[in-house]
């Protein structure tokens, strides 16, 4: 029930496509495709082993209510991934899917997403910043919160400002940087590299007295 515990001790396979609802849930081994998995808990739902590690699940969704610590180093999608909570990451981890979302997303971990479609974060290391954060060359990213990390920032595809945001780091490289009409308020203690070009909009970019910002594709105002 909506109100119970639900501790999975074993290795899961999701053969059809299943929503497990409760207030905590734990899976204390392995979570196996191929089909979609849906979480609503309202309180913490617990990923000790690896997601979609042998076989991709078609998606992972989680609801808003509550919050998600993923203890492993993969997780792996045909289709999307929708945290919609907030994520606690306790190793370095690999997602890799289509559309990536995150309601909220913290851990002094490295973090890889590979998203073919578009990944989407939240508020990113405003609890416990990460260690570094990567984002593959495919699909575009957007990002509604502030992100922080005490190593790079590497987003390998183009990036969309969602809100005003702060990319704190020692460096932040980026393909492509859409502000569209929001304020990026750079926090580097080395350098921030644009690779391609940069549409303000009616936005603004600003930076602290560290570091330094070079763009080396057209800006467009």
């Amino acid at each position: 029930g909506s109100g119970s515990t639900l501790n999975f001790s074993g290795a899961v396979n999701v053969n059809g496509d299943s929503t497990v609802t409760g207030n905590a849930v734990s899976f204390g081994s392995t979570v196996d495709g191929p089909n979609a998995l849906t979480v609503n808990a309202s309180g913490a739902t617990t990923f000790t082993g690896d997601i979609g590690a042998n076989t991709a699940l078609s998606s992972v969704t989680t609801d808003a209510a509550g919050t998600v610590a993923v203890q492993s180093g993969t997780v792996m999608t045909t289709g999307a991934q929708a945290f919609n909570d907030a994520v606690t990451l306790s190793v370095d981890t690999i997602f890799t899917g289509t559309d990536l979302s995150f309601g909220s997303l913290d851990g002094g971990v490295n973090v890889n997403l590979n998203g073919s479609g578009t990944t989407t974060l939240g508020a990113t290391g405003s609890t416990t910043a990460l260690t570094t954060l990567t984002t593959d060359a495919a699909g575009s990213t957007t990002l509604n919160g502030s992100v922080t990390t005490t190593g790079d920032q590497t987003y390998g595809d183009d990036v969309a400002l969602g809100a005003s945001i702060t990319i704190t780091a020692p460096n932040a490289g980026f393909q492509g940087l859409d502000i569209g009409g929001n304020t990026l308020t750079t926090n580097l203690a080395a350098s921030g590299t644009v690779v391609g070009a940069v549409n303000v909009n009616t936005g603004a970019c600003v930076k602290d007295v560290a570091g330094s910002v070079s763009v080396t594709g057209q800006v467009t105002a």
